[in-house]
Order: C-alpha cells, then structure tokens, then sequence
C-alpha cells in the first residue's frame, strides 16, 4: 500500500532510516522547489533511479563538455549514465537540506534499467576501496548503499563544503594542480585532472563524482598548497579559448566564471575588446544561448561603459533577446537601444514595449509597469491608435494624472481632424474622473466639431445663418478671451498659489473655460509641489525629534520637542499630521522601559542600585525643564506621567527598604534577631539612616542589649559611617573632595557606594563631554560619581584635540583643551635640533639620522636616512656661497651637505673629532669648534677648512642663546628655566607640568599638550606667511609647531 506526506531536513533522514528497518522493497519519489529524486529499495539498500523529468540531452552535453579533449569510440552510454547517476546522488544531497518536500512511496519491485552498462560505473559517492559492500544482484541501477552510510557520507562533505575549504570552490573554477608528485596514487589520479583547463564540474563528471564531493576533495588540496584555482584574467583567457574551437557550452562556463569571479563594476578597456572581437567574428553568439538570460545581461552591463558603437551594443543585445526570448529584461534594453537608434521610433517597438509593461503589469509588479509606460511617453509615437494605448495603460497602472493628460493632448490633436475619434480617449478618461471639466470640455468640443461637420451639408441660407451665429459666438468668445488673458496676467502677480486657486474659484466657478482650466491645474501643481516642501521639512524635524524621543536621550528629546514648530496650514500627504502628543508618548515609553530595566530586586547590590539613581536624578531634571504654570496642554499628561514614574520608583525603592526591614519578621519569637539583620542589611544596602532606625529599636525592645560590647561597636560604627556620610557631602559641596573622600575611607568598608557631587568645566567651555552610557553633557555642568568610582569622561569640541580624563575620585575638575598643532614631525627618536625654515617648508632631522622636508600640511617632501651612530642634534646651517645647501654635523663627527629643494646631499666627510660648539654662521662662513681644539669652516665645498683656535680665529656665535635662522631657542638643562618669550611681539611660553600655556600679555593665550620631557622651546622669528611667528616645540612625542593666531585667543584666567 502506497503512502505519501511532506517532510524537511532531519525528518527526511528518519523517514529513510525508517523505510529501512522496514525492510520495504519499493520506490520512493522526492519533490522539491526545482528538485526531484526517485529512490528505490531493495533488500534494505538504497538505488539512486531514473525520474520522467530527466532530460536526456543534458547528459549528453555534460559528456561532450567533459570529455571534450578524449574521444573515445563507443563509451559514449557509459559517460552519460555515469554523470546522470553523480547528479542524482548530488540531487538527493540538496534535498536533504531542503525546507519541504513531498514525498510518495509506491511498494513493489524496481523499474528495469534499458541499459545495462551502468554495472561498470564508479559509485558517486564513495571510490574503490571505501565504499561499503551491496547487493551484488541488484546490477541494473548499479551497486546499491546503506541509508547510515549515505547520510555520514553528506554530513561529512556538507560540512567541508560549507565550513572548510571547499566553501570557496564553485563548479566553473578552473583547478591547476601546483604539486602533483610524492602523493599516494588516488590522490595523484585526481591532481592529474587538475590541469587548468576543466572545471571542478567537468572533473566530477570525468570521475563519476557528486560535484559536492569534488568540491571537498579540492577544497583540500588548495588549503594544502597542492592546487590552485585559476585567476579572473587566466578564465577569460580559457574562455575565449574555447570559443575560438567552437565549443560554446565550455566557453559559457568560463565566461560565467570570468563574470562571477571579476571585480563589480565596468570590466577593463582591454578585456571589453577581447569580447567585442568575439562578437565580430561571430564566437559570442552561441554562448548567449548556453548560458542563463541573467549572466549574459551581467556580461553585456560590464561592457556598456566604453564608448562602443551604438548599433553594435544593439547587435549584441540583439543576439542576446534572440537567444532568450521569454525574458522580459533582455526585451526591454532591446527596445530602449531600438528606440534610442530610430529617428521615429517604429510601431512594432511600442508594441513590444506596451506588451512588456503588460506582463509586468499582470505579474504584479506596478513600479516596472509605470516606468516602462514614462519611457514609452517619452518617445511620443505618431499613430494617434497607439498614443491612446499608451494613455489607456497609464490609467490601468495608477498613473491617473499623467494618463489623464496624455490621453487629453491625444484628444485635442484629434478633434480637428477626427472629431469621433477624439471620443475614445475621452471616454477613457471620463470613465476613471467623470466630473474632470476639461475632459468635459472637451467631449462637448468634439460632439460640436461632429455636428458642424452634419450642418455644413445643409443649404446656403442655414449656412449663412450659422455662419452669423457663429461670428456672434466668436465676439463673445473673443471678449471672453479677451477675460481671461486678463485673468492670467493678474494671477501671474500672485506669489501664493491658494490665493490664485480661491480667486479663479471665485470668478470663474466649476466649469471655466479651457484656458483657466490649464491655468488652475499649474497653479495646483504647484501648490502641491510647495505643500509637499513644506511637509517634508517639517516631517524631518519631526522625525529628528521622535528618534530622540524612541530610543535617545530623554533630555534631548524632551528639548527637540519642546522646539518643534506648529505643523505646516496645509492638508497632509498622509491624511493626517503627527501630534506632539504623540512625542510625549513615546518618551513616557522610554522612561518607562528605562524604570523597568533598572528595576532590580531586593537583594542588589550598590553597583545595581546605581541605574535606578540616575533615573531618579534625570527624571528630576525632566521636572524642573517642565514648570507646571508654563506647560501647554499636551506636556501636561507627560509631566504627569513622569512624575507618577518617579513616585513609583521611590515607593519602589521605599518598598525595597521595607523589604528589607521586614525580611525576616515571621517569626514573633526571633524579633530582636530580625531587627538586627535588618539593621545590618541597610548598612550593607548603603541606608544608613534606616539602620540605625534599626539598631534604636532593636534596643528599645530590651534596654540591656545596648549594653553588649559587639552591639555597641556595630552602632557606633553605623553612626560613624552616617556621620562621615554627611560630612562628606557638605565637603563635597564647597570643593573639598580629597577631604570628602578621606572622611568616607575612614569609616566606609565600601566608599563607592556613596555619590558625590563634582564640577566639570573645560577652558575654553562649551566642550561636549560624553559620561557612563553615552550621555552628553556641554561645559559647565555638576554631576555624581561614587568615591572610587572609575569614570572616563571625553572632552571633545571642534578645534582642539579630544581628551579622554580618567576619574577615579570625585573632585572638581578643569580641563585645559589642547590646540591642534600646525606642523608636527611624530619620530621614535630625540629631536634636538631646531627647525630650519624654507620658503614655506621646514627640514627636520632627529637623532636617529633621519633628515626630512615637510609642507605646510606636515606631509614629507623628501626624506633622507644618514648613517651616523650619533644622529643630528645640532641645527643644520645654510652655506653662505653656496646657496640652498644646507650643512648637518652628526655627534660622531662626520659633515653632509643637503640641498634645501630635492634632498640631494654630498658626503660624508669625515672630520677626525668630536663637534664640541656649533656650527654657527661667521664673517668666512660656517664654523663649527672640535674637540681637539681645531676650528673647521665651510664655504662651499663639503670638506672643510680647518684652522688652529689660538691663532685668532676664535669660535664666536653671532648672537648667544639663537640658533641659525631667526630662531630664539631654550633647551631643557639645569639652568634653562621653564619658559620663553619672544623677542619680536608679547607672546610667551610656559612649561607646566601636564602641558605648554602660551600666553599673549597676562591672561589670554591658549594650551598645547606635554608628552613627557621636553627637549627645547623655541620661537621662530616673524614672515610673510606667519606674522606673529612660530612656536616649535619638541618632547618625547616629536616635534610640533604652533601659530599665535590673535583670532584663537581664550581667557586662561591669572594663570601666568
């Protein structure tokens, strides 16, 4: 008896695993989404079998594709049988990863096999060796696998082709084997096969293999370095190779994976020829028809960026619409090229189009259909038949006001010459809006035009009449004309199109003439067009606001909609305005899952605890934003809500206390124990004062308790603890937190527990500061924080470098913000020497022995690497005689000359000692004192001159305490001091010990981050470009340089 059923996934390996112990002898059919199996059993082993859906032709051309290089007379059958059985094993794979199938079981014995060479097939899913044994009669559908056997077989290769390697291999992927030798021969057999020139698929069908499984076993040997799979650039390669031999199928399969495996975007100038040549020689042609509708327009998209001729693109899009006719996707480029190619584009080409829109239209796709309809509208076709069809179509397709116009125009192009032609679009029209007056007016037109042609039949005599009648209708129509040019030169003045509408309403009535119809559809257009600018600004507001209100800050929330203007007097595209009502809702939803979230249970902790506080604190500022006598009408029920919000939070927390007070009362007898670990719980919980509530009538129950030496140090200790509690917080409140915090410490085992107010304040203020969970706050504010209580607080405001100040005490605190530095050089190595400028650029050099010229942006120039083991620290110095080139003096006594511009240098040269004073810029040249007492000097040549120190020539810098080059430089020693001012305006300097203060006069200046020691200060003297000069300054974070800019100034206070 035959049954049937739906079944997915695991329940398909139960059914299977119960079709076998049953011992059943029949088939079983599979169906899926595009999938379809037939099964049969016999002797408790499972047969992969024949379905009537199989096409015969497919295996025939995976044959030919797979064994395209050997032929082989008369194994033509065998090949085919064997890959159909493969992709039957392949197919049962799929459906065991199937969502749903259906499945029927018919008993009885197998269908006969017509061929009977399948016996000498491999078996898909296991090779020579490891395969399990089968019913050796059962030979007409081959050798025969257990259901365990088959299930373990895809639980293995479903997870190596999902997880592992195999994931990444694809059936087009060309495999070329890197190391075929030293492997065992079934492992050598498949590497063999790996030649570069067949795909994974082709492969599994020359082997008899489920493409899952050649997937897997390849996926290995990638991982292991045994093979590779070809490049995008290597695919096209073997594509076009392919169909220069004329076999289409293995050239589709490549180009698809050319196509699949190659960047997104335009293909290469190079390889869209290497394409368009093979169309010219007439090679792509048959590869539209082997491959999918979809991979072809994928192909031809990545051509179309070059600038190909047009009636070529047509060719190819052409070919391609041939090739898959049923595609409405191909179609339609097709005919926007057809189109775009035609001077007046031809009846069959709307045809098509219109025919397109249908199928898009029936399919259920509305935006497809409307856009094909505006394509078609813009290439107005000229038989009047097929500009109604269009017209009719938009109607059907929602398109009511653009159907309505176009079939209008068509209309009025009909009326002189076809005045009961003219009646078709109007009747389509006046069937979707029978009340529109120009569709109206027109009909009446049309209906006058036809019966004027019936009059002009009649004698002269009613001809003249008409005739005078008519001149009459024409005078008053011209005074009527003459009306409403009248009326249109006034509205024109009109800036406010309601007001234009309200006037014509009132002058002309319903049924104006044609022209003021015109006038009014223009003047409502763009009234819509205004009301909807309008509508969408303030919806963007409002939408900024009610995220706020959803899911962000409620004090920003609160505040974006207290700002939030009166809707637009206009009616609302969505039939209705949102409420700011409707705001407050929301942000009573966020306050009321914040409370539920930080409501917390009975035996919380502090650190729980902490949430339901600042709730408390940001509900308290939600009411003080809200004053009851200036609320509108729509806070009132919010203030209300927040208000009863904060009431059940503190009964909440009031009922915890009461909680815990009460935790152990039960028990009349044990009353004076309940008491005590009441007590100790509130002074676990942080209630002080609720503790010693406790602890007195613990004691007002028997007076001799007070007297117990343990009991009488816990109280003390509790008040203690509430005493030190109190006084911290009057500390804490005029500044005092080290002695607020000190004060807790000695009596608190858990000072954290106890929240401290603290001021924030950044110099210059106005900073955004971010605290716990995000929230924002702007220079100058007071906030709480446990004592011990790490808290990270980031300064951030536009102009100065962010600073992230890590607490871990309350205390008051102002953070000075740090410029951003003009120039700045970040080397690993000291750098001692003072810049020297160049036009607009600085050489640089550290004492590491690297030389570099940056820009204005800090951006390297050039850069040199000198190979000294003392590096640079003295300033190099320009050569009078030899201009641009700059001299650099290494601590190991060695000379190089660099040029200033391009970085070129000669040398070394080295002088035999140690540099001891200098070099220094003289009267004949650079000069610079050794330590054996010689004295070398450069003109312009890199080897110095050297002359004896006694023989007068003595060694003396131009001007003590300057570097070259307009520099006024303090180098960090013992007696250098800690700041600098500059000679040539009032700007000074300040080492302090967390930064730089430069100062202009005695409080305004600004504050430059310290990063550990610093080398030197130095001021760079006065130009064009920098007119108050430069401030350099260098420590172990590198070199950074500074502009007094007047405009930048801030008030550092008397800090000077």
């Amino acid at each position: 008896m035959s049954f049937q059923g739906d079944v997915a996934g695991i329940g398909l390996g139960e059914l299977l695993q119960g079709l076998a112990r049953g011992g059943r002898d029949g088939t079983l059919t599979l169906q899926g989404h595009k999938l379809t199996a037939s099964l049969g059993w016999k002797s408790g082993l499972l047969y992969v079998l024949a379905h009537e859906e199989e096409d015969e032709d497919l295996w025939s051309r995976r044959a030919a594709m797979a064994f395209a290089d050997v032929q082989e007379d008369g194994l033509e059958t065998l090949r085919r049988q064997t890959i159909a059985r493969a992709q039957r094993i392949e197919d049962f794979y799929a459906m065991l990863d199937a969502t749903n199938l259906h499945f029927r079981f018919e008993p009885g014995a197998l269908p006969l096999q017509p061929q009977a060479s399948v016996n000498n097939a491999v078996s898909p899913g296991a090779s020579e060796g490891d395969a399990e044994p089968s019913d050796t009669t059962e030979q007409q559908w081959g050798p025969g696998w257990t259901v365990q056997h088959l299930l373990l077989e895809h639980a293995r290769i479903c997870d190596e082709i999902k997880t592992g390697p195999g994931s990444r291999v694809c059936g087009f992927d060309l495999p070329l084997a890197t190391d075929s030798g030293s492997h065992p021969p079934r492992t050598r057999n498949f590497l063999e096969h790996c030649d570069g020139l067949s795909t994974a698929q082709e492969i599994a069908d020359r082997l008899g293999w489920p493409l899952s499984r050649c997937r897997a076993t390849l996926g290995e040997h990638l991982q292991a370095g045994n093979a590779r799979c070809l490049d995008p650039a290597e695919l096209l390669a073997a594509s076009l190779r392919e169909m220069a031999m004329g076999r289409a199928g293995r050239a589709a399969v490549r180009l698809r994976g050319w196509i699949r495996r190659s960047p997104a975007g335009p293909m290469s100038r190079d390889n869209a020829e290497k394409i368009i040549d093979a169309w010219r020689k007439g090679r792509l042609e048959p590869v539209f028809h082997a491959f999918d509708a979809a991979t072809g327009r994928r192909l031809l998209r990545k051509i179309k960026g070059f600038d190909h001729p047009a009636d070529e693109m047509h060719g190819l899009w052409r070919a391609l619409q041939h090739a898959h006719r049923a595609d409405p996707i191909t179609s339609l480029h097709e005919i926007v090229l057809r189109l775009a190619e035609a001077e007046t584009p031809d009846t069959r080409a709307f045809k098509d189009l219109l025919h397109i829109a249908r199928n898009f239209q029936d399919s259920g796709r509305p935006g497809r259909t409307q856009t094909l309809l505006r394509l078609a509208a813009s290439y107005p076709p000229e038989r009047p038949q097929t500009r109604v069809e269009i017209g009719r179509r938009m109607l059907e397709a929602d398109l009511t006001e653009e159907g309505v116009r176009w079939l209008l125009e068509t209309a009025d192009k009909l009326l002189e010459s076809d005045p009961e032609g003219a009646m078709f679009p109007l009747r389509a029209v006046l069937r979707v809006k029978p009340e529109h007056p120009e569709a109206n007016a027109l009909k009446e037109r049309a209906r006058s035009r036809e019966t004027q042609r019936k009059r002009k039949r009649r004698g002269m005599m009613i001809g003249l009449s008409l005739g005078l009648v008519l001149s009459l209708v024409a005078f008053v129509r011209y005074r009527g004309h003459r009306e409403v040019e009248h009326w249109i030169d006034e509205a024109n003045t009109y800036a406010d199109p309601a007001l234009v509408l309200e006037l014509l309403e009132e002058k002309f009535g319903p049924n104006p003439p044609e022209r003021i119809v015109e006038l009014r559809s223009t003047v409502a257009r763009r009234k819509k067009s205004l009301d909807m600018l309008a509508y969408q600004k303030w919806m963007a507001i409002y939408d900024a606001a009610e995220e706020a209100c959803r899911f962000g800050d409620p004090l920003l929330g609160l505040q974006r909609t207290l700002e939030l203007p009166p809707h637009p007097d206009i009616p609302s595209p969505a039939k209705f305005w949102p409420e700011t009502h409707e705001l407050y809702g929301l942000l009573s939803a966020n306050l009321e899952r914040r409370s539920i979230e930080v409501d917390v249970s009975i035996e919380a902790g502090l650190e729980e605890l902490q949430p339901e506080e600042h709730l408390t604190d940001l509900m308290t500022e939600l009411l003080a934003i809200l004053p009851v006598a200036d609320l509108q009408s729509e806070a009132r029920p919010f203030r209300f809500r927040v208000a009863q919000l904060l009431t059940e939070v503190l009964e909440r927390r009031e009922f915890r206390a009461k909680k815990r007070a009460g935790m152990k009362t039960e028990e009349k007898e044990r009353e004076q124990d309940i008491l005590l670990a009441t007590a100790r719980a509130h002074e676990r919980a942080g209630d002080l004062e609720r503790s010693l509530l406790a602890y007195e009538r613990l004691f007002a129950t028997d007076e001799g308790l007070s007297r117990i030496p343990e009991l009488k140090r816990e109280i003390s200790s509790v008040r203690a603890h509430w005493n030190a509690a109190q006084t911290a917080l009057e500390l804490a409140a005029e500044g005092r937190h080290a002695e607020a915090s000190r004060t807790l410490r000695e009596v608190c085992p858990r000072p954290i527990e106890h929240l401290l107010a603290f001021h924030v304040d950044s110099v210059p203020r106005g900073a955004r500061v971010t605290l716990r969970a995000g929230r924002e706050r702007k220079t100058p504010f007071v906030t709480r924080a446990g004592v011990g209580e790490e808290l990270d607080l980031v300064f951030e405001l536009d102009g100065f470098l962010d600073q992230t100040i890590k607490l871990t005490e309350p205390r008051n605190l102002v953070v000075h913000l740090y410029r951003f530095p003009e120039r700045h050089w970040s080397s690993a190595h000291r750098i001692e020497a003072v810049p020297v400028s160049s036009g607009n650029a600085h050489i640089l050099a550290d004492r590491f022995g690297r030389v570099r010229r940056i820009d204005a942006d800090s951006e390297p120039l050039w850069e040199l690497q000198l190979n000294t083991l003392g590096g640079i620290a003295r300033t190099p110095t320009f050569l009078p005689e030899k201009p641009g080139w700059l001299l650099l003096v290494s601590e190991d006594g060695q000379a190089w000359l660099i040029h200033a511009e391009d970085g070129e240098s000669l040398g070394p040269h080295r002088l035999g000692a140690l540099p001891v004073d200098g070099p220094a810029l003289g009267p004949h040249g650079v000069r610079l004192l050794l330590d054996d007492g010689r004295i070398a000097r450069w003109n312009s040549d890199v080897e110095p001159r050297f002359i004896q120190a006694d023989r007068g020539d003595e060694f003396l810098p131009e001007s003590p305490g300057n570097e070259p080059g307009s520099y006024l430089v303090v180098r960090n020693g013992l007696n250098s001091g800690t700041g600098l001012e500059s000679p040539w305006n009032d700007w000074s300097v300040e080492v302090r010990d967390t930064d730089y203060r430069m100062f202009h006069g005695h409080d305004m200046g600004f504050t430059a981050e310290r990063n550990g020691q610093w080398v030197f200060l130095a001021w760079e003297a006065p130009t064009a470009l920098a007119p108050q000069g430069r401030f350099w300054l260098s420590d172990e974070a590198g070199l950074r340089s500074y502009l007094p800019d007047m405009k930048l100034l801030i008030d550092l206070g008397s800090e000077k």
